[in-house]
């Protein structure tokens, strides 16, 4: 949810989401990801950044951020939101603009769903060929990445596509309820070796490494 002021600037739009959400990382040199905290001019000139892809419906282009090159994607982050021609499209287009020099900042809200799916993608793509390590390396630089369900499924997709293999991530089942599955790279290590969808029932429970981390938003516009 979020509050309006009721005294609205029309010239600015000011947004401050949960602090754990506000870092900008760098994944890879010249690759950085962020929610939507980050975006001020003080914090990309520090890291150099000269491309801004939006991830977004409800961040406008900010008129701060003006002077250097944008481009929005209009994705709602719901299991249902089709992402899959973004995860293609983004990836090669990320390494195309690297390859020209620029600097890519990849946001959403609160780069934990969205933006974490596109910077998979390019990672699958360009750099590991397995989803699963693509994933390990950007938990390992930005722990609370932790995309929606429906883009895990496109991302699997997207991987299987690509490697002409089944993908290296794999769902399981969330203790013995039928409809909810986890990716396995959200499990502590030693469960991943307990397949729930085989087994019929084990004593214990799947302990997701996060708990859900609900995009928070406070908006004054």
């Amino acid at each position: 949810s979020f509050q309006r002021s009721l005294t609205p600037s029309p010239a600015m739009a000011t947004f401050h989401v949960n602090p754990q959400y506000a870092r900008l990382d760098q994944i890879l040199p010249n690759l950085f990801i962020s929610g939507v905290t980050a975006l001020s001019p003080p914090i990309l000139d520090e890291h150099g950044i000269t491309y801004i892809i939006n991830a977004t419906t409800e961040v406008p282009n900010l008129r701060c951020l003006s002077h250097l090159a944008r481009h929005k994607l209009w994705l709602d982050d719901t299991p249902e939101t089709s992402i899959y021609n973004q995860l293609e499209e983004t990836a090669n287009q990320v390494a195309s603009l690297l390859s020209e020099g620029h600097s890519v900042l990849i946001h959403c809200l609160a780069g934990v769903s969205r933006s974490a799916s596109l910077v998979l993608a390019y990672l699958t793509k360009y750099h590991t060929r397995s989803l699963e390590k693509a994933f390990h390396l950007l938990q390992s630089i930005r722990p609370l990445v932790r995309p929606n369900l429906g883009f895990w499924r496109q991302l699997m997709q997207f991987e299987s596509d690509l490697t002409g293999e089944p993908s290296s991530v794999r769902l399981v089942r969330v203790d013995d309820q039928e409809e909810e599955y986890l990716p396995h790279v959200y499990l502590q290590p030693d469960e991943e070796r307990v397949d729930r969808k085989s087994s019929g029932g084990r004593n214990g429970k799947f302990r997701p490494v996060l708990d859900t981390l609900p995009e928070m938003l406070d908006s004054a516009a």
